[in-house]
């Protein structure tokens, strides 16, 4: 296993100085039919909710509609490997209104990296939200984001409304982001995280931050808390890297407050084709409860595609505290 990791990390690293612009002539011409075909899509829903037949073609302003796939792979010593499938789509409708946008995207049913599932667990395991959302920013007070959809799972279908609200204050090269996100859905349970981030601008490419979250879902009467110190860099507007300590604690039905783990790694993203191809790698090291806290090497690997506005491509989350 270990050398089976080091081989692959190795081709994933190594896959930007040697992708062949003749081999990806084709994929250009596919990656441009499938963003085409997803603002045709997009637009022709936008018309339909919005109840206008006109024919007026879209700016390429307004064209923010974006799809991003992204498989990936994930390794530990004594465990079973891991394989997961995400997608994540954002449809903007802004005949409609400038503030909707329908998504559809996987539900992350916890905080822990350990939130992937097994290959053939994912019938079971996976869970997607298909949802609207309205979108209201008032800078002086606190930016709101409404939701209501459906969370599927299989062939069960379970209304859900939710509510995101984020507040984030700057003192000089300090800011710190008060977020809370609430799901209630129909089957009577409630899932709310709430997060206090603070984030410290080292110079221009490099800041320190000091995450802080709590979750709490009745589905299973879980309470989560996640503590992570992280150094991020910013090595060009296509790469950047994070190292961060994590300590992840749990509680459910079975077990009382404890520590599941601490993690020490890093994590390395590098969008090594034009705009919409990417990898990610993060190897770490695993200090399990089960495992008396004794160190376990890991890996997750992942190559990403996006169709659409290219959100990975833009410095955003460096300067906010995601």
């Amino acid at each position: 296993m270990k050398y089976l990791i080091i081989i692959l990390l190795w081709l994933t690293l190594y896959a930007d100085s040697n992708i062949s612009n003749k081999m990806l002539i084709n994929y250009d011409r596919y990656h441009h039919d499938i963003t085409g075909f997803l603002h045709q899509y997009s637009e022709a829903i936008d018309r339909f909710l919005s109840d206008t037949n006109s024919s007026h073609r879209y700016k390429e302003s307004t064209k923010k509609t974006s799809l991003e796939l992204s498989p990936f792979m994930v390794f530990e010593d004594n465990r079973d490997a891991e394989y997961r499938f995400k997608v994540r789509i954002a449809l903007k409708l802004p005949q409609t209104s400038k503030k909707l946008q329908l998504s559809f995207e996987d539900f992350s049913n916890s905080d822990s990296v350990d939130d992937s599932g097994n290959i053939a667990d994912l019938p079971i395991q996976s869970n997607y939200l298909l949802g609207l959302e309205y979108f209201s920013y008032d800078r002086k007070l606190v930016n709101a984001n409404m939701t209501t959809g459906l969370k599927i799972n299989n062939a069960k279908l379970d209304p859900y409304i939710g509510l995101t609200l984020r507040k984030q204050l700057y003192v000089n090269t300090w800011h710190v982001t008060f977020l809370n996100r609430l799901k209630y859905f129909l089957n009577l349970h409630v899932d709310n995280r709430f997060e206090i981030n603070l984030g410290y601008f080292i110079n221009g490419t490099t800041k320190l931050q000091l995450l802080n979250s709590y979750r709490y879902r009745d589905e299973a009467y879980t309470n989560e808390l996640t503590h992570t110190l992280r150094i991020h860099k910013l090595i060009s507007e296509r790469k950047n890297i994070y190292t961060d300590i994590s300590l992840y604690k749990l509680e459910n039905y079975r077990q009382a407050f404890h520590i599941a783990y601490y993690k020490v790694g890093f994590h390395y993203h590098n969008t090594f084709y034009k705009r919409w191809l990417y990898y990610e790698a993060a190897p770490s090291l695993m200090f399990r409860a089960e495992n008396n806290y004794k160190p376990t090497a890991r890996i997750f690997l992942s190559l990403g595609l996006v169709f659409g506005v290219h959100h990975r491509y833009d410095t955003d989350r460096f300067y906010s505290n995601y």
